[in-house]
């Protein structure tokens, strides 16, 4: 008892920060947003129906290289456009990429939050997309 009055703020903040790190990937989980690697992205890019596959990094990360079949719309703007994109594009699978995959997990809660049915969450973002011997464009 006594190491719980001198560490509770420890434990408060410690339990915040895992709140902070994990909603979005238990969120995800919840609604059933799928993971999948930079090697089925790349299948189903190539398949006979490809996801709309959106960058969620900012203009700039964008800008210096990016998947060719990429939209990009930041995650800052996501909140005011996923429900346009999701009507447009009704029926469609949407693939989420970032950088490394923390980004696109909040951007795959989103789509499916907006109504897309299928959403799949690309781990490991564009750093593991271009490790994996992947092109970009600039």
């Amino acid at each position: 008892m006594e190491w719980l009055e001198q560490n509770g703020l420890l434990l408060l903040m410690l339990a915040v920060f895992g709140y902070l790190l994990l909603w979005d990937r238990l969120m995800a989980r919840v609604l059933g947003v799928e993971t999948i690697t930079v090697h089925d992205l790349s299948n189903k890019l190539g398949g006979d129906d490809p996801p709309l596959l959106v960058d969620v990094r900012t203009p700039r990360e964008f800008q210096a290289g990016h998947v060719k079949q990429a939209i990009s719309v930041p995650l800052s703007e996501l909140g005011s456009r996923r429900e346009q994109i999701v009507r447009k594009n009704e029926g469609r699978a949407v693939a989420v990429i970032c950088q490394s995959g923390n980004r696109s997990v909040k951007g795959s809660v989103a789509f499916r939050r907006a109504g897309a049915k299928t959403v799949y969450n690309v781990a490991g973002g564009l750093s593991h997309w271009r490790a994996q011997g992947y092109s970009v464009l600039k």
